[in-house]
């Protein structure tokens, strides 16, 4: 069986975009723990563990400078996932929708792979 050709567009076209949402989502991930674990570890808030002050800087951004990249990466990533989950619509109805009927037919005593068209 060939697929037309606007088709085949449509796929590739849909399977470069859900990979880079995922893509862009990875690194908005990293950005996020990497700026936590900055936030967290080597800027705290005080001074922290080492007793910086307060206008200490890392990689030249501040405490207040990585807690800006670190909320505008949290919020993309954010924006990010509800993009996929909205590519992934169909999948995630058709997966559970599968899903329940097997689990209802498991409590029901069929016999599991025994499909009912």
């Amino acid at each position: 069986m060939r697929m037309a050709g606007s088709a085949v567009r449509a796929t590739v076209s849909r399977c470069a975009v859900l990979y880079w949402v995922v893509v862009v989502s990875a690194v908005g991930l990293a950005a996020t723990a990497a700026s936590g674990l900055v936030l967290w570890l080597a800027l705290p808030r005080g001074g922290g563990r080492w007793n910086w002050s307060t206008s200490a800087e890392l990689l030249g951004l501040g405490r207040q400078g990585w807690l800006d990249l670190h909320i505008v990466a949290s919020l993309g990533f954010l924006v990010l996932m509800a993009a996929h989950v909205v590519l992934h619509t169909t999948w995630i109805v058709r997966e559970t929708r599968r899903r329940a009927l097997s689990a209802g037919r498991r409590r029901s005593g069929e016999r599991y792979g025994s499909e009912v068209s």
